[in-house]
C-alpha cells in the first residue's frame, strides 16, 4: 500500500490546486509533502491528470495557493475546473432543469408537486425524469421490484445527495 493518499478529494472541501512534477511521482516509493501556510495545512495527493502524474495539493484560501506558488507549486486550478466541468453531469433540457428547481429543497415530493411547480407539458415528464435519474441526479423513493406493485401516487423524488 503506498504511504500517498492518489484519491481526490471531495468537490466542495477545496478552491485551489495546485501541482509538482519535481518530487518523487513513483507510486511505490512517493511519499506525501507536507505543506504548510499561515491559513492551512496539507499534504500532497499523488494524482493523475492529463497524461502526466503530480503531487497535488487541494487548497481552501487563495493565501495557501500563493504561497505554494512561491514555493515552486504549478497553479492548475483553471486546468482542474475546465476538466470538472467537462466531465459534470448536469440537466440538459428546460424540463429537466425545471425538475432539479422544484427539488432543490432536498426533501420527497411527488409528480403533482414538481409539476405544478414548473412550467413544462406533462407529455415531457416521463423521458425528463427517467434521464435525471440515469444520470443520478435525482432518486426514486420506489426501485427495482416494488415499482410493479407501486400505485403512481406512491413514487416521490428528491435530488440525490453525494457523501
Amino acid at each position: 500500500m503506498p504511504a500517498i493518499t492518489t484519491t481526490v478529494p471531495k468537490e466542495e472541501s477545496y478552491n485551489y490546486v495546485v501541482g509538482r512534477t519535481d518530487i518523487n511521482t513513483e507510486l511505490h516509493d512517493a511519499q506525501a509533502y507536507e505543506f504548510h501556510s499561515y491559513t492551512e495545512n496539507q499534504d500532497s495527493r499523488l494524482i493523475e491528470f492529463g497524461s502526466t502524474i503530480y503531487h497535488m495539493l487541494f487548497l481552501r484560501t487563495r493565501e495557501a495557493k500563493e504561497r505554494a506558488c512561491c514555493t515552486g507549486w504549478m497553479d492548475l486550478t483553471p486546468q482542474w475546473n475546465e476538466k470538472l466541468n467537462s466531465i459534470r453531469v448536469e440537466a440538459t433540457t428546460d424540463s429537466q432543469r425545471q425538475i432539479l428547481a422544484a427539488l432543490g429543497d432536498g426533501e420527497w415530493h411527488n409528480k403533482k408537486f414538481i409539476t405544478s411547480n414548473s412550467t413544462f407539458k406533462d407529455t415531457e415528464w416521463r423521458t425528463a425524469i427517467k434521464t435525471l435519474m440515469d444520470r443520478k441526479l435525482v432518486e426514486c423513493n420506489i426501485y427495482g421490484m416494488m415499482k410493479g406493485r407501486a400505485s403512481n401516487r406512491g413514487y416521490k423524488y428528491r435530488l440525490v445527495v453525494n457523501d
